[in-house]
C-alpha cells in the first residue's frame, strides 16, 4: 500500500488533466483513478465489464434483455396469483431488485418462464433426506425485473408485493455529487458545519483538522 504523504500536493491528473490535490502518491484524480480500478475494458464493445475478472459487459454477455411474452387476462391473473403467494423480492446483491419463486412443483416453475418469457429456471435440491426437490425461477435482470413488476402491479391490490410500485424508486439510476478540491472541501463544510446535527458536526470537525481547515 502506498504512504501518505507527509503534506497535501496539488497534482495533474495524467488523464484528464484536472489539477487536483492529494493526499497520497497518486497520478490521476479520483474520477479517473475509480474508472480505471478494478474494471476490465469488454473484448466486444470496449466498455467497462464493471468486474476485473470479467472480459465482456453484462450486455455482450447475455445479449439483448428478452421482451415480456404477450399474456391472456387469465395468464397474467395466474402468474400474479402464483407471484403473490409464493414468491419474494428483493434487492440483495442486485441494484435492480429480483423476482423468485421457489416450489418443489417442478411443472409450474417450468411454466413461470414459459408464460412470460423471462427468467431462468435452477433447481434448488433438497434441503433434507425426506424433502422433494426445491425449483427455482429467477428474475434478475434490471430490464426484465422492471417490465415484469409494471405488468403485474394494476392486479396486486393485497399482501407482501403490494408495495412494488413503489419499489420502481429503486430501479432509477442514482446520481453523486462530489468535491475532491482540497479548497473547495473546507470552503463547503465550514459553511455548512452550523447547520449539522452533533454527530455528523463531529465528523465534519474530524475532516476539516485533516485538511487544515480548523
Amino acid at each position: 500500500m502506498s504512504k501518505r504523504l507527509p503534506w497535501p500536493e496539488d497534482r495533474v491528473c495524467e488523464d484528464c488533466t484536472t489539477r487536483f490535490t492529494t493526499n497520497w502518491p497518486q497520478r490521476l484524480c479520483n474520477p479517473c483513478k475509480y474508472n480505471r480500478a478494478s474494471r476490465s475494458t469488454c473484448e466486444t464493445c470496449g466498455g467497462k465489464t464493471g468486474h476485473s475478472s470479467q472480459s465482456r459487459c453484462g450486455s455482450c454477455r447475455y445479449g439483448v434483455p428478452p421482451d415480456l411474452r404477450p399474456m391472456s387476462r387469465v395468464e397474467r391473473a395466474w402468474l400474479t396469483g402464483v407471484v403473490e403467494g409464493e414468491g419474494t423480492f428483493g434487492r440483495a446483491r442486485r441494484p435492480g431488485g429480483q423476482v423468485r419463486v421457489v416450489m418443489t412443483d417442478q411443472d409450474v416453475i417450468q411454466r413461470l418462464q414459459s408464460v412470460t418469457g423471462l427468467g431462468m429456471v435452477h433447481e434448488r435440491g433438497r434441503r433434507a433426506a425426506h424433502h422433494k426437490s426445491a425449483w427455482e425461477w429467477a428474475v434478475t435482470r434490471r430490464e426484465s425485473v422492471s417490465t415484469l413488476v409494471d405488468d403485474i402491479a394494476p392486479l396486486t391490490e393485497v399482501g407482501h408485493i403490494a408495495s412494488i410500485p413503489r419499489q420502481q424508486e429503486h430501479f432509477k439510476s442514482s446520481w453523486r455529487w462530489s468535491v475532491y478540491n482540497q479548497p473547495d472541501s473546507r470552503r463547503i463544510l465550514s459553511a455548512i458545519l452550523p447547520m449539522l446535527g452533533a454527530r455528523r458536526s463531529e465528523r465534519a470537525r474530524y475532516v476539516l483538522n485533516l485538511i487544515g481547515g480548523e
